[in-house]
């Protein structure tokens, strides 16, 4: 479930581990089926809506290395 992290005392959670458990609690909801990375793009959405600037919602956003 969690992997060694390069920051000390953080942990870091396995991709699939929270892929699987979104699909379960999707399931459980009985809400539309979507990918748990559109979640990314629908909070992007939503900061714009709120009018958080563009180059902000960009750098939160942004997949780490």
């Amino acid at each position: 479930m969690a992997r060694r992290s390069r920051s000390p005392g953080v942990a870091q959670v396995e991709p699939r581990y929270v892929n699987t458990l979104f699909d379960t609690l999707e399931g459980r909801a009985e809400v539309r089926r979507i990918r748990f990375h559109d979640l990314r793009h629908t909070c992007a959405s939503m900061l714009l809506g709120q009018g958080v600037a563009a180059r902000i919602v960009m750098k939160c956003s942004d997949t780490p290395r």
